[in-house]
């Protein structure tokens, strides 16, 4: 085995002369939000889903307003356990958003003012110009794939005889091979 010299394993203290720099305490890193929530929506709907599991129905309170939507989950205390605010993007109807709380999520069904795309579920609270889902648009266009042009109709049987033709005179008029 070898073995330090004396030297080798002292430590250098230091003086009033030098300075060692010490390491900053970084803030901590915010906390991460105790349950889950992601977001989609349809032309006249926004689904907002917070995964938090068993939760009764009747510890989960929502207040929706017309650009606001707080989503408040109680002990069975009654204390507050989780809380939600959001800013909507855009207004909702109130008196038509509901809520639902499943065995592994709670499920809030929002009802858009109008039929305009979100740009994401929360907005800052300035003034936004949506743009409007034009839904006939949509429902005409056809896939753009090379077999989705239009074409003639095949006749089927008519497709049939040629390539019978075809066949019948392809006979007739093969070569005989003699084999020698």
């Amino acid at each position: 085995s070898v073995r330090a010299s004396p030297a080798a394993t002292q430590s250098v203290q230091p003086t009033a002369s030098t300075s060692v720099p010490q390491p900053q305490a970084l803030p901590p890193p915010p906390a991460a939000p105790k349950y889950r929530h992601e977001w989609y929506q349809t032309a006249d709907k926004v689904t907002v889903s917070v995964f938090a599991k068993k939760i009764p129905a009747d510890q989960v309170k929502v207040q929706f307003l017309e650009g606001h939507l707080t989503l408040t989950l109680l002990t069975g205390d009654g204390e507050v356990d989780f809380s939600l605010p959001l800013q909507l993007f855009a207004p909702v109807l109130p008196d038509q958003c509901k809520f639902q709380a499943l065995t592994t999520k709670i499920e809030i069904i929002l009802k858009k003012a109008t039929q305009v795309q979100w740009g994401g579920l929360e907005g800052s609270g300035s003034p936004l110009v949506p743009q409007p889902i034009n839904m006939s648009s949509v429902a005409n266009t056809r896939p753009a794939y090379p077999s989705s042009k239009a074409r003639d109709p095949v006749d089927w049987d008519k497709l049939e005889v040629e390539l019978k033709e075809e066949e019948k005179n392809e006979k007739l008029e093969a070569p005989k091979y003699r084999h020698e």
